[in-house]
């Protein structure tokens, strides 16, 4: 039972972590009102019956996206794939989310490793 609670707790705090990287990205690569942008990032751990975390649902204004992909103002995305416009992409979202996806996998990963271990630890012991 603590296990669940501190999967759930760990992915929340990761999507408040990420949020505040966004955050950052934003005002360092000069998005304009970035903090007040910001008031609409949100999100939500879903997890299922067990506490396991099944899915993080985050959410923000759709026109953040735009920024992100260097599209708008009379620039399309066609145009911003092909690089054929000057409207700079000001990547807040794509990357930052990959990398911190990667990260939560990681912390997961350790926090089911020493969930098995002690697991194993606990039927051996009884076992003797």
């Amino acid at each position: 039972m603590d296990s669940e609670k501190s999967q759930v707790k760990t992915a929340v705090e990761w999507a408040d972590f990420v949020i505040t990287i966004w955050i950052e990205q934003m005002a360092k690569l000069r998005v304009s009102n970035a903090y007040l942008q910001a008031e609409s990032f949100k999100h939500a751990v879903i997890s299922n019956a067990n506490g396991d975390v099944n899915r993080i649902i985050f959410t923000f204004d759709y026109f953040l996206r735009f920024t992100d992909m260097g599209v708008g103002n009379g620039v399309s995305l066609s145009e911003s794939m092909k690089g054929t416009s000057n409207r700079k992409r000001k990547m807040w979202y794509s990357k930052t989310f990959l990398r911190e996806v990667r990260i939560l996998v990681d912390i997961i990963a350790q926090q089911y490793g020493k969930q098995s271990q002690m697991i194993i630890v606990t039927n051996l012991e009884n076992a003797i």
